[in-house]
């Protein structure tokens, strides 16, 4: 063989070889995958756990003053003046200052607490 012949040869080159993954490598490429799965997954339960608390919090709702202050004017109807100013004393007025009050909710507070204390002061 002449050497012209081997100068037109074609030569492999590795960056345009399109022959497919020997199935050894894919198999230790896919036992890779199966031993270290745990970290990924970890990392994705985490995001979407603190996403999901994050929405919780966001979307969480106020006091509900008014209902609150309806049970406290029951208990006062009922004859329950002292757990009706305990109520109100230790339960509803730390959230007082709390935008969410309303004037008339202030209002209504400061009525049931004298409407305790009167009938309180009755006994």
């Amino acid at each position: 063989m002449p050497p012209e012949d081997d100068a037109n040869k074609p030569t492999a080159d590795p960056t345009t070889d399109l022959t497919p993954e020997s199935p050894e490598a894919r198999g230790e490429f896919v036992a890779t995958i199966r031993a270290n799965w745990p970290g990924p997954a970890l990392v994705v339960s985490v995001a979407l756990l603190v996403g999901a608390l994050m929405l919780a919090r966001n979307t969480a709702k106020g006091h509900d003053f008014p209902g609150a202050l309806s049970n406290v004017e029951r208990l006062i109807q009922n004859g329950q003046a002292r757990d009706a100013l305990d109520t109100l004393n230790t339960r509803i007025q730390p959230y007082l200052d709390d935008p969410g009050v309303t004037l008339d909710d202030r209002g209504r507070f400061f009525a049931l607490r004298g409407d305790a204390l009167y009938e309180i002061q009755q006994l």
